[in-house]
């Protein structure tokens, strides 16, 4: 039995068996499983990377080196914590426990790169926009600088200080 991600799936939903190349296995045997679920597809990767084509296949069946577990609580996490190592050395004691994290903090360490370069980049926007206005500013006073000593000899000969300024 084995459960297929979407993209994966997706084609081969009309068959319901599917015979898997032996990349998928970890004895390097081709085997004949049968698709028993299709499951959403999962960012390994990483959150900028597409979803690949991914195999589930029970511990019993084959056996992998490695294996996340992730568990959902209504209360702290970090309480859950030890029970829930108590619960796996119960099945097997040998069994190695790392990396033990909220969620929230696995996937803020995912987004902090994206999250630092829209910081970097709104900050740089922002500098850009003050340099645009303190431009403009320099401009409009230089104008007003050369155009002082006009309005000031219109003045003296007796014309109005608005003429010609709607041009």
């Amino acid at each position: 039995m084995t459960i297929v991600s979407q993209s994966l799936g997706a084609p081969a939903v009309f068959r319901t068996w599917i015979r898997l190349a032996s990349v998928y296995l970890s004895s390097g045997a081709t085997n004949a499983y049968q698709i028993v679920g299709v499951v959403g597809d999962v960012k390994h990767d990483g959150l900028d990377k597409e979803a690949r084509p991914t195999v589930y296949f029970p511990n019993a069946q084959e056996t992998q080196n490695i294996a996340t577990l992730m568990i959902r609580t209504a209360g702290d996490p970090t309480k859950l914590a030890p029970v829930a190592e108590q619960i796996i050395h119960a099945y097997d004691k040998d069994q190695a426990i790392a990396n033990i994290q909220p969620l929230d903090m696995f996937l803020s360490k995912a987004v902090a790169r994206p999250r630092f370069q829209s910081v970097l980049l709104a900050s740089f926007a922002g500098l850009a926009l003050l340099l645009a206005a303190i431009g403009i500013f320099g401009v409009m006073s230089y104008s007003v600088a050369q155009r002082t000593h006009e309005i000031g000899i219109r003045v003296a000969l007796g014309g109005a200080e608005r003429s010609g300024s709607a041009r």
